[in-house]
């Protein structure tokens, strides 16, 4: 495109850049300023900075005249002797600045009695040299991506230039070009800037004034897709944070550093392009411009040419707007005919016949072309012989077979199969048209009228198929068969069922319209289970329709039509189904799903069901009346769409008895699975509002937590929190030599408020706000940091400050009829509650090696001993006390007339709690080991491994000296264990280290000083899961691997499809292959049950996985002994999956109950694969909720109505005995 066209010159480029001052290495003044500022308050005196012109560009103060005096001074002496040397008097100190040997700035001193002029004259101009250099590295880079954008630079400066840069050549990259509505916006540029630095690979940049470049690094595995979804996250970033509405284009992916002109000019044509094709989007891709990016191209004269020789001398106005805007549609869809259609709202029979008016009006036509491997006879007529794979091609229909007639006048063609030597039919005829294709047996079509006639049709329509003896296709894409089928089996000779249509018109991907037909099922016509004509529809996009129902019989309900209703295709992004149920003993339900999807944006589902259950005879002690409800909802968001801000909702409330009435709620692989046995349910909304350059962060959410068992309910509405991640507020922004120490101490800071309330659900919609709801709220301000000290040891002193705000207090009383503490009044209004402490901590790391002795082999060749001990000391005052005002002291006399004195925090109810009693003044000792082994390895590429001996072995232990008893706490023993690569032992306890009196209460006597050693186990608990599969025991045993099996079929541990389990959830063999080419006429090739020599798969895929868990904790105490008896509480869980042949499948789960020695819950299931029909069997044999179902359906989606069930209700099953 010209420049008069609205393109940017090479000159207007470079005038930009000059114009922007990046074409010279000089800072700016806002730089410079800061600078000054930072070298005026370390050396604690007046400085500034001036350039050779003898103007002053920052200062410490204000511009005095005797400074410029000797400013110029000195600059004069320079152009008589041409050097410029360091220049010092009685009152300033004068340094000239150089960048590459050329004086660039003179920097000012004042002489101060308290500082080195010299010395500190100096630092400061290595600092500003320093920041020049910088400054000129990155303009550089900036420079050389700018000429390499603009065509600048020849191949061989390409290389060298980035070699010296430290720029990657060989790189895949594609470039962005952004474009905003105002180009005076500079916020767009900075926040690109902050999000791709230059450390990243990534490079933004300008040329000119009204676009943004960004070149973007790319991985091996990114490709358009990804583009697209970064292009997105930016214009919406842009969109949101900068609130600037912006245009953005991408080119295509270079791999090399050469090509990035070429990506930019194809991201600037695509924004030009699109400013008069795609003026609604904003977001365009150069590879989607279609046909709009050559027509772009072309120069006006040679439009107005062809368009002469096209109409024929007929001007543009003699058509009417609709072929106008019919053509207009069909080149910017890169003459796709469906997408036109689609675009323009018409049927695509209505588009054809619109293009071939245009097609007859303006003579143009598309040629006929045709090829055959074997060879070409013409003959008189015009008739070409097509032999061996012929291939014939008109607009977008395409004609394969191994035999074609063709007449060449008349467009009439002829295709059959071929026979080979021992007489087997090959080559089938294959007629395409866009999308759809047939093959038959064989086949006369006429290009001309589109009209042909078919025998032996088959074609797949959606998930089925369907064939036809006798078959003439009609103009308009349209079947009409005699006799013909349909099925989902794949049996195509001879299928296992199908549907038997007498008469039918199809047409394909849309519908099926019948006659009379009648199933069929293994070539036994069922003329009973007939219908007087039937309704096929298929569609690749998904459309509204009616759900049919379940139908069946409860002995507690009665016979039901269940999950029966509407579907409702709301758009592409949003579905919703409406369904109810209904029995005939007066139990009904309704409920409504919706799943909705935004690429790149959020995705999320929700279900609301409304259930009224009636059991029992009105009137009689039997009868409940229960009403419940359930809602579900969950929503993410993609993280691509902005990275500032998130929503996510996991939301699954229900009433108590909601799952007890829901029969879905009993079998598995049914929705709502298992939630009979959930005790709790909890749901959660969350969104999160995250800062650019910011450590702060906002959260907002609101949880709910049930407990069916009791029906109580806790709601938190809401809960906000606000937190400021670690910062060091004492780091210099530019810092110069070492780390100070100051510079070291970190703060965080997080504050939340809440309001909720935990009470029964009847009770929730009755509470009061203010005397029910808890609402509060807690900062908490850490403060850190961490020394060096003698290079090996670690101190890290920090002190922790916490306050709460609450709303409430409650006093307490004596009440001598309870006799107990009770409340007595509760005052509302604001209350401040805070705590302290403080601790120093010292650690370090110790290393011991073992070499073992050489008479017992050189296996080992290391063990090494990590030693990590630490101690800290931590301090707290006791805010009991009364100077605070946490704690009341309440005297009372008890049943026995005795004074007690009770001490109780009226501030204990709220949600955060109140500080600790008693002055704390602790010394924790804590200690880690690890111990590892280093052996000799011939499987390791270093010729040693590691051997974990002991991964973790920890220990810790404390004493509080300002205590008045019970000074020491328990001991903590932690001990990790790698006793496989899976397998991971963890075992953490607490001993006990004081002694017990006869009531079972402690005694201020630690037990080392009672002879009882140091300490007891009070509890600990560990938990393990294993799995047994076919290739457990060739691990263990040396089975073999996998690979080298005769079969030649992977083993589940390497196959990155199969399933984890080992087994194969689809019963068929890893060597079944379709035709080749999809064909589906032919004979079709057996698999899965025999290799590919014939023997018998032996292979049978099993698992069986187990967990374990176990508890050891203080029972009852033991008087003789005065110690606690253990209490040891075991937990088992476990399922299994085996596939005896490819069309068997078994699997279970349970749970063992310990306590009553049984187990306490089951389900099996039983899946049997009949090709294209599905049998399954699911019950629960033992438990309070036995049941069955079992189901024979077809295997299709489609035909999901044609089927069989039969099941029982868990009210049956408590029956049995």
């Amino acid at each position: 495109m010209s420049e008069e066209d609205g393109g940017i010159s090479q000159f207007s480029h470079l005038s930009y850049i000059e114009k922007n001052g990046e074409v010279n290495g000089l800072l700016s003044n806002q730089i410079l300023q800061r600078t000054i500022n930072e070298i005026g308050d370390i050396i604690e005196c007046n400085c500034s900075i001036w350039n050779t012109d003898g103007v002053m560009l920052a200062a410490v103060g204000k511009e005095k005249p005797a400074v410029k005096k000797a400013v110029c001074s000195f600059l004069k002496e320079l152009e008589v002797t041409g050097v410029a040397e360091e220049h010092l008097d009685e009152c300033y100190g004068l340094f000239p600045v150089y960048d590459d040997d050329e004086l660039t700035y003179i920097f000012v001193i004042e002489h101060n009695n308290e500082i080195d002029v010299h010395t500190s004259g100096r630092l400061s101009v290595c600092q500003l040299e320093s920041l020049l250099r910088s400054g000129s590295e990155r303009l550089d880079r900036n420079r050389f991506i700018q000429n390499l954008l603009l065509d600048n630079l020849l191949l061989v400066d390409i290389y060298n230039q980035a070699k010296k840069l430290g720029i990657t050549v060989e790189q895949r990259r594609v470039v962005y070009l952004i474009e905003p509505k105002n180009p005076d916006d500079t916020i767009v540029l900075d926040m690109i800037r902050g999000i791709y630095s230059s450390g990243t690979g990534d490079f933004v940049t300008a040329v000119d004034e009204g676009h943004i470049i960004l070149i973007k690094s790319l991985d091996s595995t990114d490709d358009y897709d990804t583009i697209r979804s970064t292009a997105d996250m930016l214009v919406n970033a842009i969109n949101t944070e900068a609130m600037v509405n912006v245009r953005l284009s991408f080119g295509t992916i270079i791999p090399e550093l050469k090509e990035v002109s070429q990506s930019y000019k194809e991201a600037g044509m695509a924004l030009d392009v699109g400013r008069i094709f795609y003026p609604e989007r904003n977001i365009l891709s150069y590879r989607e411009l279609g046909i709009g990016r050559l027509i772009h191209q072309l120069p006006v004269s040679l439009c107005e040419m062809f368009l002469e020789e096209v109409f024929a001398g007929n001007t543009v106005d003699q058509f009417d707007e609709e072929t106008l805007s019919t053509v207009d549609k069909f080149f910017e869809n890169s003459l796709n005919i469906s997408e036109t259609a689609r675009q323009l709202f018409v049927h695509r029979n209505t588009l054809v016949y619109r293009l071939e008016k245009i097609q007859k009006q303006t003579g143009l036509d598309a040629p006929v072309s045709y090829q055959a491997t074997d060879s070409i006879v013409m003959t008189a007529g015009n008739w070409a012989y097509l032999y061996g794979e012929g291939d014939v091609k008109y607009q977008n229909i395409e004609l394969q077979s191994e035999l074609i007639e063709m007449n060449m006048d008349s467009s009439i063609v002829f295709a059959k199969f071929g026979l080979d030597s021992i007489g087997q039919e090959f080559g089938y005829p294959l007629f395409k048209e866009g999308d759809q294709q047939y093959e038959s047996k064989t086949m006369r079509y006429n290009f001309g009228t589109k009209k042909g006639y078919i025998t032996d049709v088959i074609t797949q329509q959606g998930e089925g198929y369907v064939t036809a003896g006798r078959t003439k296709k009609m103009e308009g894409d349209i079947l009409n068969m005699v006799g013909g089928k349909y099925t989902t089996c794949d049996e195509h000779e001879h299928p296992h069922f199908y549907i038997q249509m007498t008469k039918a018109k199809v047409r394909p991907k849309k519908n099926i319209v019948t006659g009379p037909v009648y199933l069929v099922l293994e070539d036994v016509p069922l003329y009973p289970i007939g219908l007087p004509f039937c309704f096929f529809p298929f569609s690749s996009t998904y459309s509204s329709g009616i759900i049919m129902p379940t139908f069946g019989d409860e002995s507690t309900r009665g016979f039901f039509l269940r999950d029966g209703g509407y579907y409702f295709a709301l758009s592409d992004y949003m579905d919703l189904a409406l369904l109810g149920e209904i029995y005939t003993k007066g139990s009904w339900g309704l409920s409504a799903k919706s799943a909705y999807r935004k690429r790149y944006k959020f995705s999320g589902s929700f279900n609301a069901s409304y259930l009224v259950t009636k059991l029992g005879d009105k009137g009689l002690p039997d009868y409940n009346l229960s009403k419940d409800f359930k809602v579900n909802w969950t929503h993410t968001q993609d993280p691509k769409a902005n990275p500032y801000l998130s929503f996510s909702a996991s939301v699954n409330f229900s009433t108590s008895s909601y799952d007890r009435n829901n029969q879905n709620s009993l079998y598995p692989n049914a929705s709502g699975y298992a939630d009979v046995n959930q005790n709790t349910k909890s749901s959660s909304i969350n969104i999160t509002k995250r800062f650019p350059n910011n450590p702060f962060t906002i959260s907002g959410t609101m949880s709910i937590n049930q407990t069916t068992r009791d029906s109580s309910i806790a709601v938190t509405l809401p809960s906000m929190t606000v937190t400021m991640s670690r910062i060091f507020p004492f780091k210099r922004k530019h810092p110069v030599g070492k780390e100070r120490w100051y510079e070291k101490i970190s703060m965080s800071y997080s504050g939340t408020f809440s309001n909720s309330i935990t009470t029964k659900e009847n009770l929730l919609f009755k509470s009061n706000l203010i005397k029910d709801w808890q609402n509060a709220m807690q900062h908490s301000i850490p403060v850190s940091a961490t020394f060096s000290v003698l290079k090996y040891l670690n101190i890290s002193p920090s002190f922790n400050y916490k306050e709460r705000w609450y709303t409430s207090k409650i006093e307490q009383e004596y009440d001598t009829q309870k006799q107990a503490l009770v409340a007595r009044d509760t005052t509302y209004g604001f209350y401040r509650i805070y705590d302290f402490n403080a601790s120093i901590s010292a650690s370090t790391t110790l290393y011991g090696f073992y070499k073992p002795l050489p008479f017992l082999g050189n296996k080992v060749e290391m063990i090494r001993h990590r030693f990590e001990p630490s101690i800290t000391v931590s301090a707290q005052p006791d805010f009991a006390s009364s100077r605070f005002g946490f704690y009341e002291t309440y005297v009372y006399q008890d049943a026995n007339g005795e004074d007690r004195e009770y001490t109780y925090s009226p501030f204990a109810h709220n949600m955060y709690g109140v500080p600790e009693t008693g002055k704390q003044g602790n010394i924790s000792f804590d200690v880690n080991n690890n111990i590892e082994m280093k052996v000799r390895s011939d499987k390791d590429s270093t010729g040693f491994k590691k051997i974990s001996l002991i991964d973790k072995l920890s220990l810790g232990m404390s004493y509080n000296m300002a205590a008045d008893s019970f000074k020491w706490s328990d001991l903590s023993v932690g001990l990790r264990l790698k006793l496989s690569k899976s397998y991971t032992l963890n075992l953490n306890g607490q001993f006990d280290t004081y002694t017990y009196d006869e009531n079972g209460h402690r005694v201020d006597i630690p037990r080392w000083k009672a002879g009882k050693g140091i300490g007891r186990l009070r509890g600990t608990s560990t938990s393990f899961s294993y799995t047994f599969n076919n290739d457990t025991f060739k691990k263990l045993f040396g089975g073999g691997d996998s690979s080298s099996d005769k079969s030649g079929n992977q083993s589940a541990s390497t196959d990155p499809n199969a399933d984890p389990d080992g087994l194969n959830p689809d019963g068929e063999g890893e060597g079944e292959n379709k035709e080749s080419g999809g064909r589906l006429l032919g004979k079709k090739k057996e698999t899965g049950e025999t290799d590919a020599d014939g023997y018998l798969i032996s292979k049978i895929p099993w698992s069986l996985s187990f967990s374990y868990g176990l508890s050891l904790r203080y029972g009852d105490f033991n008087r003789s002994k005065l110690e606690y008896d253990y209490a040891l509480t075991h937990s088992l869980s476990f399922n299994g999956n085996i596939q005896p042949t490819k069309n068997w499948r078994f699997n279970f789960n349970a749970t063992y109950d310990f306590d009553t020695h049984k187990i306490s819950y089951m389900t099996c299931n039983i899946t049997r694969d009949l090709h294209c029909w599905q049998m399954t069997a699911s019950f629960v044999p033992v438990g309070p909720y036995k049941s069955y179902t079992f189901n024979i359906a077809v295997s299709s989606s489609l035909l999901k109505d044609l089927k069989w069930r039969q099941s029982s209700n868990y009210r049956d099953g408590q029956k049995w005995e």
